[in-house]
């Protein structure tokens, strides 16, 4: 019981030793020249984030290719794909047309015999 209670108290005067610390340092933290710390940190970010750039710029380059390519080669899929319709609607079409009127399909068939002399008439 007693080491807890002495474990609870290390940790508060821990604690409170860290924020007096903190509290006293910071008007100097404050009063420090950001130009003699951070210059080089500032020189290192700009430049990767210059190659960030180029790199991202030379990316989308690539990525707007590819996506343009990949979008003609979908057009022409679809463009097949509809030609396919257009014949295949075509042909129901005729077939429905044969079904209207099978009158004149058995007309078109007689006049197209009709018109084929066979090769008994034929003289020798």
């Amino acid at each position: 019981m007693n080491s807890e209670i002495l474990l609870q108290i290390t940790f508060v005067l821990s604690f409170a030793g860290m924020v007096c610390f903190v509290l006293r340092k910071t008007p100097e933290v404050i009063a420090l020249p950001e130009k003699d710390y951070f210059q080089n940190v500032k020189k290192i970010i700009r430049n990767e984030e210059s190659k960030a750039r180029s790199y991202l710029k030379e990316k989308s380059v690539v990525w707007e290719n590819s996506l343009h390519k990949f979008l003609l080669r979908v057009r022409i899929l679809f463009l097949r794909a509809d030609n396919k319709v257009l014949s295949l609607t075509q042909r129901l079409k005729q077939r429905a047309e044969k079904k209207r009127r099978p009158d004149e399909y058995w007309k078109d068939i007689k006049t197209s015999l009709k018109k084929k002399p066979s090769q008994e008439d034929k003289p020798a």
